[in-house]
């Protein structure tokens, strides 16, 4: 018989996270106003339709991004 009790080690509990849905993505108009550039691929849209980082509005007559 030991000379001191057992403890009982309950087991750490599990938590379920419920499952992120990712809105798709958001295509510019082309009547905002704005240019929308993707630093990504360093190109204006319409000529690339997705951009996986997000869009920059670019407010025409000004100089683009240059990063």
């Amino acid at each position: 018989m030991p000379a001191f009790p057992s403890y009982y080690h309950a087991p750490a509990p599990v938590i379920v996270a419920p499952p992120v849905v990712a809105a798709p993505p958001v295509q510019p108009s082309l009547n905002s106003g704005y240019w929308y550039f993707c630093p990504d691929y360093r190109i204006y849209y319409p000529y690339v339709l997705e951009c996986p980082s997000g869009w920059l509005a670019v407010v025409p007559g000004t100089p683009g991004p240059t990063n």
